[in-house]
């Protein structure tokens, strides 16, 4: 039998670190819960985790020192931070720290399901079966090729128009946070790779313009979200 991955969760909320348990463990991980920092370290030096997911606060500094110290410690454990309403300040910090990644409260289960399942593949060294076609409403989309068809048109896309829809592809109806999407196409998250982004979704829109039931929806605050109408990807 494989061993279970191991996660260490650090939620001041007992109540959503409960239920953030309770999913994780239905899912077959190992679960250490902590609300208490210096518990939530002391385990971490004790133990060999995978993953640590931290809530922190803009004013309280010792909880994104504490993520520091860990990947001082042990490069290869990935991070998540978690925050309500995190300014662009405590997004640039958590980055430089080292994040392999950021979750906005409130988050849907599912989702912070999915990146955990992307982040250990990649530290885990697990090559992932590649996709090199979606099928996004009217339009075909060779990843590999970099190109987009439908019956009545056919478009070659740029490296960055092909990157940018493939994470939405790969996050189809689901909301893409704007820093991961910068990480995943651009590999920073500075305003100026930020801006750059907004005009390559223009861009994108235009491309998919052709068929009405497409559309990749601005969430406030958040990112994008490419909305198929039938679900088709």
């Amino acid at each position: 039998m494989s061993r279970k991955i191991c996660i260490l969760i650090y939620e001041k909320d007992e109540n959503l670190g409960s239920l953030l348990r309770e999913y994780l463990e239905m899912h077959e991980y190992e679960v250490h819960l902590f609300a208490d920092i210096a518990l939530a370290y002391e385990s971490f030096v004790a133990n060999n985790y995978s993953l640590c997911i931290l809530d922190i606060n803009e004013n309280q500094p010792n909880e994104l020192e504490m993520g520091q110290k860990m990947k001082l410690e042990k490069d290869e454990v990935a991070i998540i931070y978690m925050s309500t309403k995190p300014s662009l300040a405590l997004l640039s910090a958590a980055y430089h720290a080292g994040a392999d990644d950021f979750v906005r409260k409130p988050f849907i289960l599912e989702e912070l399901r999915a990146r955990i399942h992307v982040i250990l593949r990649r530290i885990q060294g697990v090559k992932p079966k590649e996709i090199t076609y979606y099928q996004i409403g009217k339009y075909l989309f060779d990843t590999r090729k970099r190109t987009l068809a439908s019956e009545d048109s056919f478009k070659s896309l740029t490296t960055k128009e092909c990157s940018l829809l493939t994470v939405l592809c790969e996050n189809a109806n689901q909301i893409v946070e704007r820093a991961y999407a910068l990480r995943c196409v651009w590999k920073c998250d500075s305003y100026f790779s930020a801006r750059s982004m907004d005009v390559y979704i223009t861009k994108l829109r235009k491309l998919l313009a052709g068929d009405p039931n497409i559309c990749i929806i601005n969430i406030h605050g958040h990112g994008y979200k490419l909305s198929t109408h039938d679900n088709e990807i």
